[in-house]
């Protein structure tokens, strides 16, 4: 196994986020050639999800995060935004995607 699990993927940058100007304990919207996804920020740490809800048409990026979990807007499902795990019911899980800091910027694995 490398070490670095991102080796040889494409990495974009999140054009109008900046680590310095995200707030901690937030979670906004971010389009990355046509995916949507919710990237949040905890204590300092920067984590991203499919941004579609399975279960129905709610944007995780518009949801409430409390510590490592995103409440859906629409459900109320709940999800862990370091491995896109939903805690309220295992039968729904969202993908998780690698992010990256550099020089005050994040960065996504891109969607294949």
């Amino acid at each position: 196994m490398p070490d670095d699990p991102g080796a040889g993927s494409t990495w974009v940058q999140l054009k109008r986020v900046k680590v310095d100007e995200m707030a901690d304990g937030t979670i906004i919207r971010v389009d990355v050639f046509g995916t949507r996804m919710a990237l949040a920020c905890v204590e300092g740490s920067f984590f991203a999800v499919e941004g579609k809800c399975p279960h129905g048409p709610g944007q995780l990026g518009d949801g409430d995060l409390d510590g490592h979990v995103v409440t859906c807007p629409v459900h109320g499902l709940e999800y862990d935004v370091r491995d896109g795990l939903c805690v309220t019911d295992s039968e729904f899980a969202v993908s998780s995607v690698p992010v990256r800091v550099k020089d005050n910027m994040v960065l996504v694995m891109a969607p294949t």
